[in-house]
């Protein structure tokens, strides 16, 4: 599962791989803090941290659906499944280039807030946490969460020109690691997660002891801020990294720079990762967003284009 607080002015994300992994991502707090009166500024109201307390009631405390709670109340008593960003009950004011959010019940074309003028955007509201981390609400319920990590500049492809002009195709693994060289990281092989088993042919069959350690650690990165390179079978025959030292499943290399998280109540519903691939000398089609995988019986499977290769993971690598 899911859970998304805000405790102290700071978003939280807990998650729970369908086994035991688990991570955590606390994002700086973003709301200005007086330093003559040791407040956090949340625009509604002023925060004391050091109370874990508002100094004065919510605004809108005399609202009916709020009647039956103390008027200091913070997300109807429930920051497990809501937030409330502002302190209030998605309208958007733009000025100078920086846009201000405020939540409140209603669907009026237009609100002021204080001299202010905000205008309606819907049910639907995404925020941008920074480090390719962004938050998407439904009124004020938080149904997605994406992070990041690469940009379209960042792929690399393992395609070159030789000397008489034609196309040939180099290492994945080399071109991997330069895609996570531009990310300003490194993939190493020391701690390795292998995530899967296989048959005497190198073909995937299920997943090992080390699915779920491997899979947490892939969250928890990504949600870091970083890329994972991770290798995958998709071959009927093993023909490279036999062992003893390779790993016999082995057949090709991918980047996984990025996650979606959909939630329905605090609770997920699907975590899909998005990879680039060197495969191709086409970086749309090495950076397309349909090059994804899901976990499926604990193994993370999905293809490149679409079914043009389906891909198992059988190793993910530690980032340094």
């Amino acid at each position: 599962m899911v859970s998304i607080t805000k405790q102290m002015g700071c978003p939280k994300l807990t998650y729970r791989h369908e086994e035991k992994p688990t991570f955590l991502k606390v994002w700086k707090n973003p709301k200005t803090t007086s330093e003559k009166v040791g407040l956090l500024d949340y625009g509604a109201r002023m925060y004391d941290a050091s109370l874990a307390r508002f100094t004065t009631v919510d605004p809108m405390a005399d609202e009916p659906h709020n009647l039956s709670m103390s008027p200091y109340n913070y997300c109807v008593n429930n920051p497990i499944l809501y937030l409330d960003p502002d302190g209030m009950d998605w309208y958007s004011y733009t000025q100078d280039g920086v846009t201000y959010t405020h939540w409140q019940k209603g669907s009026a074309s237009v609100v002021m807030v204080g001299d202010k003028m905000y205008a309606n955007q819907g049910a639907t509201y995404t925020q941008d946490l920074g480090d390719g981390a962004s938050m998407t609400y439904t009124q004020n319920e938080v149904t997605s969460m994406k992070f990041s990590n690469l940009s379209n500049n960042d792929w690399v492809t393992q395609a070159y020109t030789d000397k008489n002009g034609k196309t040939k195709f180099g290492n994945c693994k080399t071109a991997c690691d330069k895609m996570m060289g531009k990310a300003g990281t490194t993939s190493t092989r020391s701690g390795e997660f292998l995530v899967a088993d296989a048959n005497d042919n190198g073909v995937v069959t299920s997943s090992s002891g080390n699915s779920t350690k491997g899979i947490n650690y892939l969250n928890e990165t990504l949600v870091g801020g970083k890329p994972v390179l991770v290798g995958v079978d998709y071959k009927l025959e093993q023909v490279n990294n036999l062992k003893p030292s390779g790993d016999g499943m082995t057949d090709h290399f991918i980047v996984i720079g990025g996650m979606e998280v959909k939630l329905n109540k605090g609770k997920v519903t699907s975590t899909t990762y998005q990879f680039f691939d060197p495969r191709t000398q086409h970086k749309k089609y090495g950076t397309s967003t349909d090059n994804v995988l899901k976990v499926n019986n604990n193994l993370l499977k999905g293809s490149y284009l679409k079914g043009n290769k389906n891909y198992t993971v059988t190793s993910i690598r530690k980032t340094q």
